[in-house]
């Protein structure tokens, strides 16, 4: 195994997003208005791209191809350092010489590794959709590594696109940008050849976007993009797949032919055909590759090496296997440590323990320390309907999860668009917190479906106030800000106000602020 040497000379990555946090959080209380201007119409040159749709959703995807590129100097293509790592490697070499996989050799004891099946056939024990990634750009470029930041760009572009159907659209943009620094350039996913979470995260992003496009239009376009998601969950974590399209499915088809939009049965059959042909395809392509890998169509990849070298049980309820005959004490090693901690989860608090430490390294690896204020408003998001499916969904997951004794990052991949949205709805309630205040002008979500009708720009120190509205809600504090004698001028795509707002809507204060209708338009 290669190890790469550690990096002792450069600074934490969660310590230094926590300084840039707190310098952050200490600015507004500093200096109140400190570039309040400059940031109001930074925030309006935002909106124009965001409401362009189509750019702002390829923008996503240049953004974290280019810049991923730009920091090679500092953070260059990674070695392949874990065992994962080398099983993947091994997947993309054998597809890319044109092989589903490899005859085992004569004296297979030796060539023993972890993460790697000798028998039936010499090959990787994963899912195959990250090793063709791998292949196709070893095939392409002469490097594997390509492969893996290609799928990152695709799942932050797919991330924008799916927060489009459920967030206006600054916030769908918003949400690309952020899955673009937080996931797309220093995470394992983008440095590593083993995570395959960008893939999984591309399906479930396809999957969830198009689900309520499907819903409100039943377009052709929309039914394939969720197919190639549900191939994609298929063809990389189809455990955490299944956790996500039944729900979606259950949903799907209650809205086409019971809903409010039902639809003819015959538009459906005629529109959905295709897309079903191409998930049966992939289907039969995964039972295809596990018989010829395998020896079996019904044999998942996970099953014979787990069951020729594990010990440790997949789930909490099933016993410790006996232990098989290790030919090299590195095997040994690692298959006991990983013994180890599943027994650690065996008593109720040791579950209880390590689902917590599970819980809180999910939520850091997705939100990281600068994203964890607006959490505090997580409570309020039960009360929203736009996007109570999603926070459904992410119970289903974190009870599906709860029965499994190993938990990753990764393994989460096929939410990470639920996680963003959820996250970005709760940054939306943060907006329009006032400190004991409560929100400034807050709404259930009953009027259009909108869980969140206005956002707070900010709220500094000395009194003024700067707020953006969206539909219904935009309209009636755009008409009261009239009233109250405030003036408004179009500029960069945005309506600014200023002005006195005495007994306004916001009370006696100065104002500066924008609107901006935000509506839900599903492309």
């Amino acid at each position: 195994m290669i190890l790469s040497p550690a990096q002792t000379h450069a600074p934490s990555l969660p310590f230094l997003e926590g300084g840039l946090t707190l310098l952050a959080v200490a600015i507004p209380f500093a200096g109140a208005r400190l570039g309040s201007g400059f940031f109001l119409r930074i925030e309006c040159l935002f909106s124009r791209l965001a409401h362009r749709r189509g750019l702002a959703v390829l923008v996503v995807g240049l953004t974290e191809f280019l810049l991923r590129l730009a920091i090679l100097p500092i953070l260059p293509i990674p070695k392949p350092f874990v065992p994962d790592d080398f099983s993947f490697l091994l997947a993309a070499d054998t597809f890319a010489s044109g092989r589903l996989t490899n005859l085992t050799p004569a004296m297979w004891q030796h060539f023993e590794s972890i993460h790697i099946t000798l028998q039936p056939t010499y090959m990787t024990m994963y899912f195959p959709a990250q090793g063709l990634m791998l292949a196709l750009s070893q095939v392409l470029v002469g490097n594997p590594w390509f492969g893996t930041l290609l799928a990152a760009a695709l799942m932050c572009a797919a991330l924008c696109w799916m927060l489009q159907a459920w967030l206006p659209a600054d916030w769908a943009l918003l949400g690309g940008l952020i899955a673009v620094m937080r996931l797309g350039l220093f995470t394992y996913w983008i440095n590593t050849f083993h995570a395959g979470g960008s893939l999984a995260a591309l399906g479930g992003a396809l999957v969830l976007g198009a689900f309520p496009r499907l819903i409100r239009h039943f377009r052709r376009r929309d039914a394939f993009l969720l197919a190639i998601g549900i191939a994609l969950l298929i063809l990389s974590r189809p455990y955490e797949g299944v956790l996500l399209c039944v729900p979606v499915l259950v949903v799907l088809v209650r809205g086409l032919f019971f809903g409010k939009k039902r639809r003819a049965p015959a538009l459906v059959l005629r529109r959905a055909a295709l897309p079903l042909t191409l998930v049966v395809l992939a289907g039969g392509w995964m039972a295809y590759y596990d018989y010829r890998a395998f020896g079996s169509p019904l044999t998942l990849p996970y099953t014979v090496n787990r069951n020729t070298y594990a010990m440790a049980p997949y789930y909490v309820w099933q016993k410790p296997r006996p232990e098989p005959v290790y030919r090299h004490a590195e095997m040994r090693a690692f298959y006991h440590y990983e013994l180890g901690g599943s027994d650690a989860i065996k008593t109720p608090a040791g579950l209880a323990f390590q689902t917590t430490i599970d819980l809180i390294r999910g939520i850091l690896f997705f939100a990281g320390v600068a994203l964890l204020p607006p959490l505090v408003f997580t409570k309020w998001l039960f009360r929203d309907r736009r996007i109570r499916f999603l926070l459904i969904g992410v119970l289903i997951l974190a009870a599906g999860m709860a029965i499994e004794t190993f938990l990753l990052p990764h393994y989460l991949a096929p939410f990470t668009a639920a996680f963003y949205a959820l996250g970005l709805q709760a940054m939306r309630h943060l907006r329009v917190w006032q400190a004991g205040g409560g929100a400034l002008r807050h709404d259930d979500g009953a009027a259009a479906g909108d869980g969140v009708r206005s956002a707070l720009w900010g709220a500094p120190d000395d009194g003024a106030v700067a707020y953006r509205d969206s539909g219904v809600a935009g309209f009636a504090l755009e008409w009261d800000l009239v009233r109250a004698g405030a003036v408004g001028a179009d500029e960069g795509g945005c309506r600014l106000w200023t002005g006195k707002a005495a007994g306004g809507p916001v009370g006696d204060r100065p104002l500066l602020g924008r609107s901006l209708s935000d509506r839900r338009v599903g492309v």
